[in-house]
């Protein structure tokens, strides 16, 4: 019965530390005024490696001067494939809800409502509705520094040269693209993800957890058998 309430103990450790792991920023701004107003696309590569998955958590954008979105404007971050094209998941920021500062960085986030599965792959993050109240950073102006990049210990994969696009509307595949072995280009979309994979599905804990009752039981009756 010990080594029963032992496991549980163990098992419910590994829950609590499955949930309380911090999620991981891909891109943070270095800066908290931006360089640039440019209303279009912005958008940076990023791919899922081979094997992995990211599990993402947030999207959030640069925000000059911390003060939130100013004026009548909407900022929206969203994830494409670079495969098909296509918009995975788009956040909206405006003046009444600007999303939430995170410590020591010039990025605001909102958490997703779920958390959504990138699986290996090419994608891009991307913002739009940057103006003149709401500079994006670019690093080929005004001295911007190219953010940090996070890959969330080889989930992640920023190839250099770093390429950056931009051009474009709300909803569609930027049509023009930038690389630098400096950096990636933009102050403007960014997302937190899962840096320790997904939380296992309720089914596969209980089956581990069985798993450990049964080993339990075996365990026991062999040293049963020794007296």
């Amino acid at each position: 019965m010990q080594k029963i309430w032992i496991m549980g103990l163990l098992f419910a450790t590994f829950l609590c530390q499955s949930n309380m792991a911090a999620p991981v920023i891909a891109f943070t701004d270095q800066r908290n005024t931006g360089s640039q107003a440019f209303g279009q696309n912005l958008s940076m590569n990023f791919d899922v490696n081979s094997g992995k998955q990211a599990v993402v958590t947030a999207l959030g954008y640069f925000d000059h001067n911390l003060d939130g979105v100013i004026g009548s404007t909407t900022i929206h971050v969203s994830i494409f494939d670079r495969f098909s094209l296509s918009e995975l998941i788009r956040v909206s920021f405006n003046s009444s809800d600007s999303g939430t500062l995170e410590a020591g960085t010039p990025n605001r986030f909102k958490n997703l409502v779920s958390p959504f599965v990138l699986a290996e792959g090419n994608y891009i993050i991307n913002a739009i509705g940057f103006d003149s109240s709401n500079l994006n950073g670019n690093i080929t102006t005004g001295g911007f520094p190219a953010p940090v990049v996070n890959d969330g210990g080889g989930i992640l994969n920023f190839v250099s040269p770093f390429v950056s696009l931009h051009a474009g509307t709300l909803g569609t595949f930027p049509t023009s693209f930038f690389s630098s072995t400096a950096g990636f280009a933009f102050g403007a979309g960014t997302f937190k993800f899962d840096a320790t994979g997904p939380i296992p599905e309720p089914g596969t804990l209980f089956s581990l957890f069985l798993g450990m009752l049964c080993f339990s039981f075996l365990g026991r009756r062999q040293t049963n058998k020794r007296f």
